[in-house]
């Protein structure tokens, strides 16, 4: 089948997007990601002995950069990307939540893309409106109060602005970098409502992935119909991808 990267500042809705797209997708559909490939045991069954050594040897580096809200250890990414090529290649709709995250991460994946590991390959990007660093520290400050149930600590926020300055830094270059490559980059607004953003994502990908017909849509789950939104995705402003 094929792999879609869902990426975009902090705060700019990857992970909800992720969730829905899954959903619509059904169970050919598969997320994966650096935390979910740390945290639960559930994709250790696709994995080498030789992989889940590494996984488990840098582990503890891999924790200390997601508290910092820095770039997970590269060989961690290697794993995930492989990964992410068989379960395509078997015949599964592969959604990597917000990776790759660096330009070296960028790098591995259009390897293993021109290679043949993966099969196909494109990405959407959720583009916050202007000043996007100001909106992207708010979202994830009242996203941290929904689920703390209290006022985030400064050592969130410090975490909050670290992980704004490596998507600046280091996301940001290497979305460039696949798109200056022929890799398929699609800019979404991220200011339209949650169900806007969706109805738009599936636009593009049953569009450029044309068995994605024949999939079932759960649209009991979202409440937009897709009309009347064009014009919208066009006339947002917003902080795009350095060309």
């Amino acid at each position: 089948m094929c792999v879609i990267t869902i990426s975009g500042m902090p705060g700019s809705g990857k992970s909800t997007q992720v969730a829905i797209l899954a959903d619509r997708l059904g169970p050919r559909a598969v997320v994966l990601s650096v935390p979910r490939l740390l945290r639960t045991h559930t994709l250790d069954e696709y994995l080498t002995r030789r992989e889940l050594d590494i996984l488990e040897n840098h582990k503890p580096a891999a924790s200390a950069s997601r508290t910092r809200g820095t770039l997970a250890p590269l060989p961690i990414d290697e794993i995930l990307f492989h990964l992410a090529g068989r379960l395509a290649r078997s015949g599964m709709f592969v959604i990597l939540d917000g990776a790759p995250r660096g330009l070296a991460q960028a790098e591995l994946m259009l390897n293993l893309v021109e290679s043949g590991a993966i099969p196909s390959y494109c990405v959407i990007y959720l583009r916050l409106p202007k000043p996007a660093g100001l909106v992207s520290l708010c979202r994830q400050k009242q996203r941290s109060v929904r689920t703390k149930g209290a006022m985030s600590t400064l050592r969130d926020l410090r975490r909050f602005w670290t992980k704004i300055a490596v998507f600046r830094g280091d996301t940001a270059r290497g979305l460039s970098y696949l798109r200056r490559n022929g890799v398929l980059i699609e800019e979404i607004p991220a200011r339209l409502s949650r169900d806007e953003v969706s109805e738009a994502i599936w636009r593009f990908v049953s569009t450029h992935r044309p068995e994605l017909h024949n999939f079932p849509r759960h649209d009991h789950a979202h409440g937009g119909d897709g009309h009347g939104r064009e014009e919208v995705l066009t006339s947002l402003p917003g902080e795009s991808l350095p060309r």
